[in-house]
Parts: C-alpha cells; sequence; structure tokens
C-alpha cells in the first residue's frame, strides 16, 4: 500500500488514490449542487412568469368586467331617466288638462260659491296628486339609484375578492 501526502492539518496519511477519489465525490456532489440550483431557479423564473401572465390576464378581466359594470350601470340609468321623463311628462299633461278643466268650470260658474267650490275642488284634487306624484317619483329614484349602483357594486365586491385572494396566501 502505497502512502501519499499527508493531509493539511490532520497529520494522518492516505492511501494513494484516496485523494483523487475524494476530489472526484466533490465534483460529482458540486455538479449535482449545481444542477438542483438551476432547476430550482428554473423553477422559481417559470412560477414567477406564470403569476405575472395569470396577474396580467386577471388585471384584464377585471378591466373588462369593470367596464361590462359601468355598461350596465349606465343603460339602467338611461332606462330610468327614460322613464322618469315619460312619468314626469304625463303627469304634466294630466295636470294641464284639469287645469283647463278646471278653468273652464269656474268660468261657467253661476255664482261665487259655485266659482269657489270648483277652484276648492281642483286645489285639492292637484295636491292630492302632486303629493302622490312625488312619493311616485321618490321612489323611482331610490330604485334607479339601487339599480344603477349594482353592477358596480358587485364589479367591486368581485374584485377585491379575487384580488385579495393573493394576499391571503
Amino acid at each position: 500500500m502505497t502512502v501519499s501526502k499527508k493531509t493539511a492539518g490532520k497529520g494522518t496519511a492516505r492511501p494513494a488514490g484516496a485523494a483523487e477519489a475524494e476530489f472526484e465525490y466533490a465534483a460529482e456532489q458540486a455538479a449535482k449542487g449545481y444542477e438542483q440550483v438551476a432547476t430550482m431557479t428554473r423553477e422559481g423564473l417559470e412560477q414567477v412568469s406564470a403569476a405575472a401572465i395569470n396577474g396580467y390576464e386577471g388585471v384584464a378581466e377585471f378591466n373588462k368586467e369593470l367596464t361590462e359594470a359601468f355598461q350596465a350601470s349606465s343603460n339602467e340609468l338611461t332606462r330610468t331617466v327614460e322613464e322618469t321623463t315619460r312619468a314626469m311628462t304625463d303627469y304634466a299633461k294630466t295636470s294641464l288638462e284639469d287645469s283647463m278643466s278646471a278653468a273652464n268650470r269656474m268660468f261657467g260658474a253661476k255664482s261665487v260659491q259655485d266659482f269657489m267650490n270648483v277652484q276648492a275642488d281642483w286645489a285639492r284634487t292637484s295636491f292630492e296628486r302632486f303629493a302622490a306624484e312625488s312619493a311616485k317619483m321618490q321612489e323611482r329614484s331610490a330604485q334607479a339609484a339601487s339599480a344603477a349602483v349594482a353592477p358596480l357594486n358587485a364589479g367591486a365586491t368581485a374584485a377585491f375578492e379575487k384580488f385579495s385572494k393573493p394576499l391571503a396566501r
């Protein structure tokens, strides 16, 4: 058995070829470690890349959903404004017709008392109709606001849920 140089600091002799075997073993381990680091780096980059792509797709989908929510809200608001305008026009027409009818009856009154009765009846019915129409308009306005905001609220809720999930991890 041949003896190689003493190893540094240990003071023991090794058989010849042992150092080469250790060097080969160390080189193999280094190569395996490098391969592991390279594989982990590649996988990490793939995950980051996939997350970035998913993030972009998520933002693009969110923008699409937000645009659709604004469109739905705008459509609902337009529909409600049209209905409100029709209702106000109908009320104005009916009010004008009733006022004209009352004016004709007042001009045809035979006495001051008849004139006062027609005028009082017209004022009472006009006020009652105005109060009822005002209540309807108030209800329509509240429904319009709720209907117009609903798509935006749903979009905001969906966005919060979608973007808060990655933060929860």
